[in-house]
């Protein structure tokens, strides 16, 4: 699996990770801050939790749980530091997910999908652990606006570069409507 080639590069950016000015994440949280649903009394994924910034926002919005899994664990030392034992926090991957079915009522998943070889795997796992009017949010950087902006991933991982026309059918064919791209 291609994630696990990225784990020395993500447990060595763990330190850094939230420290570091990152103005694609800053746009994300600005714009994701505003479409998220209330999750009061709500349980909540975080799929590629990372040092479990969303987790850590979204603690304060009263969820009934929180869940979070990363492929790092570098990365989830951090979020247990920050989160302590207010998040279920788990060690695995996006492509078989450690949790059981219908678990999720909101499913986010930040700058992931770029690094994910399997994508049918990943929606497979994201549908499997929802339940019935789950909402999920994808976030991350499109190829072709890195392409076109000559941007750079702050730090040195090539990610895979899914495009919107290859990650909407395969959520759509899951029974996913797409509500909002941006």
């Amino acid at each position: 699996m291609k994630q696990v080639s990225f784990l020395p590069a993500f447990d060595s950016w763990a330190e850094v990770y939230d420290s570091q000015p990152n103005p694609l994440l800053s746009l994300e949280q600005r714009i994701l801050n505003s479409i998220l649903p209330d999750v009061r009394g709500l349980d909540v994924l975080d799929a590629g939790c990372g040092t479990g910034r969303w987790l850590q926002q979204l603690a304060d919005r009263e969820p009934r749980s929180l869940l979070g899994v990363d492929i790092s664990p570098q990365m989830l030392l951090v979020a247990s530091a920050k989160l302590g034992g207010l998040c279920d926090l788990r060690l695995g991957s996006c492509e078989a997910l450690p949790f059981g079915n219908g678990v999720a009522d909101v499913v986010l998943s930040s700058f992931v999908i770029s690094y994910l070889d399997d994508l049918e795997s990943f929606a497979s796992e994201i549908d499997r652990v929802s339940r019935p009017g789950t909402t999920i949010f994808l976030s991350d950087m499109h190829p072709e606006t890195e392409a076109s902006c000559n941007w750079k991933r702050s730090f040195a991982i090539e990610g895979r570069g899914w495009s919107l026309n290859q990650i909407t059918p395969v959520f759509e064919s899951r029974g996913f409507e797409v509500l909002l791209l941006m």
